[in-house]
């Protein structure tokens, strides 16, 4: 047995168990090249033979694998709090004149809302988009 094949695939299991505490999603193709590696040097005992094509399988996994972790990491899969308040209605608690800032109540939770007409106590609005802290709002 090749101290060599056993090193690769050691080697390749620590970077698996690397990449499961951090989900980087690049360590698991790293991983896998040294797996491979180590299977292949059960055959092949050229340690310079082995170093290439631990390499070059790195790399082509790697530049295979990007587009995809690109898609992956730009992709969202839940909307944030204030996106999903756009469409709800609320009630004005504080008025304010147009432009400046009124508090309004959505859910529940009091919100700072900003819109182009004055608002009064009690009118209803629509929430028409949301950042961090500040609802945009139009008067229904």
């Amino acid at each position: 047995m090749s101290l060599w094949a056993i090193f690769w695939i050691v080697l390749g299991l620590i970077l698996g168990i690397v990449e499961l505490l951090s989900f980087t999603f690049i360590l698991i193709w790293i991983s896998i090249s040294a797996i491979v590696t180590g299977i292949v040097a059960f055959q092949v005992d050229s340690w310079t033979f082995q170093v290439v094509l631990f390499a070059v399988a790195s790399i082509v996994l790697l530049l295979l694998s990007r587009p995809f972790a690109r898609r992956m990491r730009s992709r969202r899969t839940f909307r944030t709090r204030t996106e999903s308040m756009v469409g709800h209605e609320g009630k004005v608690i504080q008025g304010a004149p147009a432009g400046q800032r009124a508090l309004v109540r959505v859910d529940g939770e009091v919100w700072s809302a900003s819109c182009d007409v004055p608002l009064q106590e009690e009118d209803s609005v629509l929430i028409l988009s949301a950042s961090s802290a500040v609802l945009q709002v139009s008067k229904l």
